[in-house]
């Protein structure tokens, strides 16, 4: 898709082309405008020029509209995007074209289709430096996140824990970086947002509402898979190697003899899991205990003992409080309201 260079990244083009400094068209210097031949007034209007200034932080309501919890901006073409954070949480879509993000000081290769999930805090900046280079912008007020977006919280999944993590934690949670190259749907999809931010009208708010909830769902259905999850330091983490190996050995898995799988201490490992799921080892196994024993009492033939020792239950009293203690129910009681 060809995209016309706007005003504004029409003046960066020619300024980068020729070698000048953008800081000369904020300086208010009169030659500078001669130099370029154009009204600089509005160029240093033009909201997204921000991102080449001497800001670092931006509250959520610079960019987001006060009546919208979420917004969708494009990055400027050839501006020199400062180093910066904010306090929204942000989706950082690469459309078309390649690019390098960085992001709390590392640098990350990114291709067309690569979506970033950026919590806020996290100091990181883009520059593309190409007519062919589009990078779309979804973001998200946190201040109202957890009333319009309940279901996304209420949920078992990844991006549960991550939005649960940033609205709830006070430490910075790392980013997600999801591969999704070749998917024509939520290409369209996620331009479709940016149309509607940019021609908003008393509708706008509810749809990219619903939208975002579309494009959070179409990732765990079909990308999860090829997710990465970074840590502070731009490590990649096998997140969901993990999480799936602990589902497939839940019912006699210790956090040792997972160290060892993966080659790990105990404690490096039981620590990497608390950061990057804001939940310890014991509770997720637990969990996923939990759900297997919920499948095996489908079947009314499996005694809910031989249930309880199936998942890994030595004791069935055991068994039975934790059970309770989850779902509210006592195994009996879940099999009865099958």
């Amino acid at each position: 898709m060809k995209i016309t260079l706007s005003d504004t990244e029409r003046i960066c083009k020619d300024i980068y082309q020729k070698g000048f400094d953008l800081e000369l068209l904020f300086s208010g210097n009169a030659n500078s405008e001669r130099i370029f031949g154009v009204d600089m007034k509005e160029f240093r209007q033009d909201k997204m020029t921000a991102f080449s200034r001497a800001v670092t932080r931006f509250n959520e309501d610079f960019f987001i509209p006060e009546d919208m919890d979420v917004h969708v901006l494009r990055q400027p073409r050839y501006m020199p995007v400062k180093d910066h954070c904010h306090d929204f949480i942000e989706f950082i879509y690469v459309y078309q074209g390649s690019c390098t993000q960085h992001i709390n000081g590392a640098e990350v290769e990114a291709e067309e289709g690569d979506l970033f999930l950026l919590s806020p805090g996290i100091y990181h900046h883009i520059a593309a430096y190409d007519d062919d280079i589009i990078v779309l912008y979804v973001m998200i007020r946190v201040t109202t996140f957890a009333t319009a977006f309940l279901s996304l919280l209420k949920q078992d999944d990844i991006l549960s824990e991550f939005f649960a993590h940033v609205l709830y934690s006070g430490n910075k949670h790392p980013y997600l970086l999801f591969f999704t190259k070749g998917d024509k749907a939520l290409k369209e999809w996620i331009y479709d947002m940016y149309l509607e931010a940019v021609g908003k009208d008393r509708y706008s708010d509810r749809m990219l509402n619903t939208q975002l909830e579309w494009m959070c769902l179409h990732l765990l259905r079909n990308h999860v898979i090829n997710m990465e999850l970074y840590g502070h330091k731009g490590k990649a983490v096998r997140i969901m190697e993990f999480l799936d190996y602990i589902s497939e050995n839940a019912s006699g898995i210790t956090l040792s003899s997972m160290a060892r799988h993966f080659g790990y201490s105990a404690s490096y490992l039981s620590r990497m899991i608390k950061d990057m799921t804001g939940r310890n080892f014991k509770d997720i196994v637990l969990r996923a205990r939990l759900e297997r024993a919920c499948e095996l009492l489908k079947n009314n033939s499996i005694s809910v003992g031989a249930v309880a020792e199936s998942v890994g239950f030595c004791d069935a009293s055991n068994f039975h409080k934790a059970f309770k203690k989850q779902l509210q129910m006592t195994p009996s009681e879940y099999r009865k309201s099958l």
